[in-house]
């Protein structure tokens, strides 16, 4: 999946009476941003696309392929580099890495940043590409309409998936470290079974050998008591 930004639109007008055109003008998008499957052929369906949603055609556009990611830790990790992917940004104890840190401040300067474009009445087409996949995961993350929510509404949602994220890897460190104890108390409790049972086993031969050795002196004493002759 990944999410188009259409812009620098041309529309054919000519079929329009000119003294409308410019009314006509300014109700058709300028940009639009969407989602679509992998293989999805811009050139060739985008045209075909608009001439059924708005009843015209498009003489010429540009368009920029967005990254789009469904999940808090993808969004993080927006603005990694290929060899800083492999980095943390919590630590097992769910406590954010200065990496992580990092991460979390370019994000949230994403979301001031485009906030304030768009407060300066910005044109879209002029908006960092970034900032467009920044607000498309939060809105896939959060369920949030970027437009009518404000920054600070925007930020204080982040805050609250960061520490539900930080929360759940703490948890799950938790759960990890109790399971691993069970398993060294098990083996612990096994292995001391095992070294009775070797115990009792040893004790057990050992046994076995002096009452071997206790029946072959009874015979040893028995054939010192004999004095007699043998006779044909």
């Amino acid at each position: 999946m990944r999410a188009i930004k259409i812009y620098n639109i041309k529309w054919n007008l000519n079929s329009i009476d000119e003294n409308k055109r410019t009314e006509v003008k300014e109700n058709l998008p300028r940009v639009m941003c969407f989602t679509v499957k992998d293989d999805f052929d811009v050139v060739s369906k985008v045209p075909n696309m608009f001439v059924k949603r708005f009843g015209m055609e498009v003489e010429n556009f540009s368009y920029v392929n967005l990254r789009v990611v469904g999940t808090i830790e993808d969004l993080l990790f927006l603005s990694a580099t290929d060899k800083e992917k492999n980095k943390r940004i919590f630590s097992k104890k769910g406590e954010v890495t200065e990496f992580g840190q990092k991460m979390i401040d370019i994000i949230k300067d994403a979301i001031r940043g485009r906030k304030a474009l768009e407060t300066d009445d910005t044109p879209i087409e002029k908006i960092p590409t970034f900032y467009d996949e920044v607000m498309i995961a939060i809105e896939n993350i959060t369920g949030m309409e970027w437009l009518k929510c404000t920054d600070q509404e925007v930020l204080k949602e982040f805050d609250a998936l960061i520490e539900v994220l930080k929360d759940d890897i703490a948890m799950k460190d938790a759960i990890e470290k109790e399971r691993v104890a069970k398993l060294r108390k098990k083996a612990k409790n096994l292995l001391k079974k095992e070294e009775k049972e070797a115990l009792a086993a040893a004790a057990a031969e050992e046994e076995e050998d002096d009452e071997d050795y206790d029946e072959e002196e009874e015979e040893e004493e028995g054939d010192e008591d004999y004095d007699g002759e043998d006779y044909e």
